[in-house]
C-alpha cells in the first residue's frame, strides 16, 4: 500500500495507566514493513517504522518503543498503522497484547528526532524528539556539550520544556565547531529525603545527537543502531564517533534517528552526503528494514553518496526473501560470503583513497566502542571493487562509483562490513574518514567566521596526528582576497627535493583540507623522518615539519 491507507486500533484498557504494546503475527510477511503511529491519550504520538520479521511470527514481539499511557474507557489513544509516501508498504494486522508497567518506575529516556543547523552565519540549531507516552512526565532536562563529554546543568529544564513540547532551537555561542545534546525525561513523581529538597525521578539520557557547525558539503549522520547485545548501555554515543571524525577532517553534519527518513521527515535528498550506521543489529533487531533499503536506493538513483556501516548487515540479508535478498545486494554492490570474519585488523587497498590505512576494532569495551565478536566479510558485486581488507585477505569493505538502476546520475557508496564505531583509536577513525571523503570528492570546509566571512588571512596549520603513521591531515585557509587562485600544497624532504604533491589546481576563498598517506608521487611508501609540507598561494608561501613515523 502507499500512504492513502490507514487502520486505526483504539484499546480498551480496564485501568487507566502506561502500557507497553506486543504483536503478533500468524502470516510470514518477511521483509516487508509500515508505519505505526503509537497516541497516547493526551494526543502525543511517537513514530515507529516496524519490519515483521521473525521475532513477531507466531510469538509475541514488543512493538512500542516507549510505554503509551491509556485511559479506562478511553477513546482518544490508538494504533495507527499505514503507509509511506514513496515507499512500497504493507499493512498487516493479526494481535495485539498490552502489558501494563508500573508507574512509580523512573521514566524512558526521550527519543531525538534530530540535530541540525539551520543558519550557518547565526549558528541557528532545530532539535527535535518524539514526546514521552507515559502518562506521568513533567518534561524534559537539555542538555548541552561542546564535546559530548563533558555536562554541566541542563541547558533547559522542564520549567520550559514541558511535557507537550518536542522542539527546541537556540543560536550557539561557544567557540569549537561541534555542538552535542541528550535528553532526560522528568516524571512528576519524587524522591523525598527529609530536609531535601525533593528531587524528581529521572530517566536514563537519550542518546548523543549532534551538529558539526563547519559549513560544507552537506553530511547527515543516521542513528540506525538499535541492538543492546555487545553495547550493554542504554543510550549510545555513536552519533559522536562519526561527528568527531568528520569535524576531524573539517566537515560540517547533521543528526537524526532511522525513523525520520523511513517516514519522509527528513529528506535524503536534501544532503550530499549520507552516513548510515547500523552498528551490530542483527536479523531480530533489523540490521536494515525494507523502509531503509527503498529510500537509499532513491537517493542514490538520484546521484547520492552513501558511507554505510554495519556488521551483521550481510548476515542479516542472508535469511531474508529473495527479492530483499536482491535488492539488498543492488544497492550494497556486495555478496555476503560469512559471518566471521576472523580479523579485527583492517588495511586500506592499495591504489585507492585507502592505501596506507592499517587500524584495530572491536577489541576495546569503553565509553566510545564496544567488542565486535561477529563482522562480516564480503566480495565486491555489481562494480565495486574493495577498499578495505581484513588482515586475512578477507574483504572488509568496498567501495562502488557509477549510476544505479540504468539512472542517469552517478552516485558513490563505500559500504564496510565491520562496525566504524568500534575503531579503537579516535585518529584511526579519523584517518579512514579523511579516506572517505577523498574518495567522495565532496567540498572541503567554507568555515565562516563570526562575522559570516570567509577567512581573511593565509594560514597552515599544524598537521595531525603528529607524528603520524601513515596517514596524516593537513589543513589551510585561502583568504577572499586570493578566491580562485592557484593553490599548491606540497611535501619534500629535508634535502629540499619534493616527494610529493597533494593539492595543485584553483580553489575558492575558504577553509580546506587534504591527507597525505606517507606515498611519493611514485606510489612507493617513503621511509620514516622530517619532512617538510608548504603551501604556496601565488606570492604567499608558508612551510611546517611533521614527522613520519614507523
Amino acid at each position: 500500500t502507499d500512504n492513502t491507507h490507514r487502520l486505526r486500533i483504539f484499546p480498551q484498557v480496564e485501568e487507566t495507566g502506561d502500557y507497553i504494546i506486543f504483536m503478533a503475527q500468524q502470516e510470514n510477511t518477511l521483509g516487508k514493513s509500515a508505519l505505526y503511529q503509537l497516541v497516547n491519550a493526551n494526543g502525543q504520538s511517537h513514530s515507529v517504522f516496524k519490519e515483521y520479521n521473525s521475532v513477531f511470527r507466531r510469538g509475541w514481539g514488543q512493538l512500542s518503543p516507549v510505554p503509551v499511557h491509556f485511559d479506562a474507557g478511553q477513546t482518544t489513544g490508538y494504533i495507527e498503522i499505514s503507509g509511506s509516501d514513496g515507499i512500497e508498504t504493507r499493512l498487516s494486522v493479526d494481535a495485539f497484547r498490552l502489558q501494563k508497567v508500573d508507574r512509580l518506575d523512573n521514566p524512558i529516556a526521550p527519543t531525538f528526532k534530530y540535530a541540525r543547523i539551520t543558519n550557518y552565519q547565526t549558528k541557528e540549531i532545530e532539535l527535535a524528539w518524539y514526546p514521552s507516552l507515559e502518562g506521568d512526565i513533567t518534561g524534559y532536562r537539555l542538555y548541552m556539550s561542546a564535546d559530548g563529554r563533558s555536562w554541566n546543568e541542563p541547558l533547559v529544564s522542564e520549567s520550559e520544556l514541558g511535557q507537550a513540547i518536542s522542539s527546541y532551537s537556540l543560536n550557539y555561542e561557544g567557540v569549537g565547531t561541534t555542538a552535542y545534546f541528550r535528553l532526560v525525561s522528568v516524571d512528576t513523581n519524587a524522591v523525598e529525603v527529609e530536609g531535601v529538597e525533593p528531587e524528581p525521578l529521572l530517566s536514563e539520557p537519550s542518546d548523543i545527537y549532534g551538529v558539526g557547525l563547519i559549513e560544507s558539503s552537506r553530511n547527515l549522520i543516521v542513528d540506525n543502531f538499535d541492538r543492546l547485545a555487545s553495547w550493554t548501555k542504554s543510550s549510545h554515543p555513536f552519533v559522536r564517533s562519526h561527528g568527531d571524525a568528520l569535524d576531524a577532517n573539517k566537515y560540517g553534519f547533521d543528526s537524526c534517528t532511522e525513523t525520520v527518513v523511513q517516514n519522509g521527515e527528513i529528506d535524503l535528498n536534501s544532503y550530499d552526503l549520507v552516513l548510515y550506521f547500523c552498528g551490530d543489529d542483527s536479523r531480530s533487531d533489523e540490521a536494515l528494514a525494507a523502509a531503509d533499503q527503498q529510500r537509499l536506493l532513491t537517493y542514490l538513483e538520484n546521484g547520492g553518496n552513501l558511507f554505510i556501516s554495519g556488521s551483521e548487515l550481510g548476515y542479516d540479508f542472508d535469511a531474508t526473501t529473495s527479492e530483499e535478498l536482491a535488492r539488498s545486494r543492488n544497492f550494497l554492490k556486495a555478496s555476503y560470503k560469512g559471518d566471521l570474519s576472523g580479523s579485527n585488523r583492517v588495511l586500506g587497498s592499495a591504489g585507492t583513497a585507502f592505501d596506507g590505512l592499517d587500524f584495530i576494532y572491536g577489541t576495546v569495551n569503553s565509553e566510545d566502542t564496544y567488542l565486535e565478536d561477529f563482522p562480516d566479510y564480503i566480495s565486491p558485486l555489481g562494480g565495486s571493487s574493495i577498499a578495505l581488507s581484513y588482515d586475512n585477505l578477507r574483504t572488509a569493505a568496498i567501495q562502488y562509483d557509477g549510476p544505479y538502476n540504468n539512472s542517469p546520475n552517478n552516485a558513490k557508496l563505500i559500504y564496510i562490513a565491520f562496525t566504524f564505531e568500534t575503531i579503537v583509536d579516535p585518529v584511526d577513525r579519523s584517518a579512514l574518514m579523511g579516506s572517505a571523503m577523498q574518495f567522495f570528492d565532496l567540498p572541503t570546509s567554507v568555515a565562516l567566521n563570526n562575522d559570516g566571512a570567509v577567512p581573511k588571512t593565509f594560514e597552515l596549520a599544524q598537521n595531525y596526528p603528529n607524528p603520524f603513521n601513515p596517514t596524516t591531515t593537513i589543513h589551510y585557509a585561502i583568504p577572499a582576497h586570493a578566491n580562485n587562485s592557484v593553490v599548491k600544497v606540497e611535501v619534500f624532504n629535508t634535502r629540499g627535493q619534493r616527494v610529493n604533491v597533494l593539492v595543485h589546481k584553483n580553489q575558492a576563498a575558504g577553509n580546506y583540507s587534504v591527507a597525505w598517506n606517507s606515498k611519493g608521487q611514485s606510489g612507493n611508501k617513503v621511509a620514516s623522518g622530517i619532512y617538510v609540507y608548504r603551501l604556496k598561494v601565488g606570492d604567499f608561501v608558508e612551510s611546517r615539519k611533521m614527522t613520519l613515523l614507523k
